[in-house]
This record gives C-alpha cells, sequence and structure tokens, in this order.
C-alpha cells in the first residue's frame, strides 16, 4: 500500500501503518539521536520533530517519482 501525502492525517499515518514516529530507523542518525535523548541533550520533543520531518520528505520523494517516473511502460 502507498502512503501519499494527501492520504496521511496530521499523525503522518494511514489505517494506523505507522502509529509512532520514533519506530521509523534512519539508520546512524536514529542511534546518534537516541544516544542525545538518553544523556538529555535534546528532548523528546526534538527527536519527534526530526522523525516527522524524514517522514514527510520521503513522502514526498515518492510522490514525486510516481508523478515523474515512467513506471508503466507503453509497449
Amino acid at each position: 500500500m502507498l502512503m501519499t501525502a494527501q492520504d496521511s492525517d496530521q499523525s503522518g499515518t494511514k489505517g494506523g501503518a505507522i502509529k509512532e514516529y520514533h519506530k521509523l530507523n534512519v539508520g546512524w542518525t536514529t542511534t546518534t539521536l537516541n544516544r542525545l535523548l538518553e544523556v538529555g541533550e535534546i528532548s523528546q520533543y526534538q527527536v519527534d520533530n526530526f522523525h516527522k520531518a524524514v517522514r514527510a520528505f520521503f513522502v514526498a520523494a515518492v510522490d514525486y517519482a510516481f508523478e515523474k517516473l515512467p513506471f508503466r511502460s507503453q509497449s
């Protein structure tokens, strides 16, 4: 199921697909964020905002790709 920006509600979910942003793993960055959160250098609010921004970026990138790239061959 492809989730587009238009399909998502304010929490960024569709049908409960992703209920919590902190479950997103952005590799090294997620590890760093978790470490900074544990030592109190950043707040949970900042971590949540980062994950919301990452998700919005990827949703927009996929929407753009589906709009601009030729996924259906014309044979």
